[in-house]
């Protein structure tokens, strides 16, 4: 899921070019399920809450913005690993 909108078949649409999620309702809800739960129990973990809210919300924003995992990784990593 990307964003908690979009599905892809990541093997025949590696640009993620045609989101799948609205013909595929019974893959969707278990996901957002199931991300839901895994967020739930991060949130008590102490480390998830010491990130920086700046770092995250620009995570999300750069997340956005790219198609795919490979252009959202050469924006992001130079910004969290920047000295």
């Amino acid at each position: 899921m990307v964003n908690g909108t979009e599905l892809y078949d990541i093997e025949k649409d590696r640009m993620q070019l045609h989101n799948l999620a609205g013909k595929h309702p019974e893959i969707v809800q278990p996901l957002l399920a199931d991300n839901a739960d895994f967020l739930k129990e991060v949130k008590t973990n102490h480390e998830y809450n010491e990130f920086p809210t700046a770092i995250l919300l620009l995570l999300e924003k750069n997340w956005l913005s790219c198609r795919t995992l490979k252009n959202y990784l050469f924006i992001i990593l130079p910004l969290i690993f920047k000295q």
